[in-house]
């Protein structure tokens, strides 16, 4: 059962990567509408960056960095919070990467979040009794769901629907909501030393989280969802300041022509 279960997660994580190869192929798409001949540039930082996180934790997860140890403090969350903020900087502060962002659509970026419903491994695993109820069961559904939902949010988007930025943000919400309850039970399931001291209600079962492949969730997918809900969410707050200006500066020109009529009746 055991080397079933293994074959099973390789099969889920080459599907990751598959998903991966799609992803740098839409930013290539992307970064072909950036001007000023910065194209180039920001398709391969992009893929570059990804591709040095991906190595890096690979090969972190593969010497068993982060399998679970009842002595022994593990790095996992610490990895997982480097890739978020290093990530988000990134994408805020770097021009090149601002350039990119502006480049992809919103609706792009929300769809992109399918790959969610790989998180049914987590449902799988606790069918067969490999994995804890207390973490498998929130984060398993909640992933499925928003993988499944991110199809609608994305069409609503691309429709131009008008309760589509308020149903996305709601969407987002909830998303990033299931990732803070999938890190902090798989925090507090996983088998360590300050868990044992905290005297919890459940024992620590959590083994396979920390192993290679299904490692590979937390330390490098985890950081890329919860970085595209907050990219999604600053360019519909983006786009809504825009839109504000616009019709106010449509608003006073209306009312300029409005009274230029007003005089010239007179």
């Amino acid at each position: 059962m055991l080397s079933l279960i293994q074959h099973w997660l390789f099969l889920v994580n080459n599907l990751s990567i598959v998903i991966d190869l799609i992803i740098i192929i839409a930013v290539f798409r992307a970064s072909r509408n950036i001007k000023s001949g910065h194209s180039k540039t920001a398709f391969w930082s992009f893929t570059i960056f990804n591709a040095i996180w991906l190595l890096l934790t690979t090969v972190l997860a593969k010497q068993g960095v982060f399998e679970p140890n009842e002595t022994t403090l593990n790095p996992l969350v610490v990895v997982l919070l480097s890739g978020l903020l290093g990530s988000y900087f990134l994408f805020t502060k770097r021009k090149v990467f601002k350039m990119l962002l502006s480049a992809i659509p919103v609706s792009w970026l929300v769809i992109i979040q399918f790959f969610r419903v790989l998180g049914g491994v987590f449902l799988i695993l606790y069918s067969q009794k490999l994995m804890p109820a207390e973490f498998a069961i929130p984060a398993g559904t909640g992933d499925v769901f928003i993988g499944v939902t991110s199809l609608f949010a994305a069409w609503a988007l691309h429709n131009k629907k008008t309760w589509a930025p308020i149903v996305t943000r709601w969407w987002c919400y909830l998303g990033i909501l299931d990732l803070i309850i999938a890190i902090t039970m798989g925090t507090l399931t996983i088998p360590s030393t300050y868990n044992h001291l905290l005297n919890l209600p459940f024992e620590p079962t959590n083994f396979l989280i920390g192993k290679y492949p299904l490692v590979m969730i937390p330390i490098f997918r985890v950081p890329f969802a919860i970085t595209l809900h907050l990219l999604v969410l600053r360019k519909l707050n983006k786009e809504k300041i825009y839109a504000s200006r616009a019709y106010r500066t449509s608003a006073g020109r209306n009312n300029t022509l409005i009274t230029a009529d007003a005089e010239i009746s007179k």
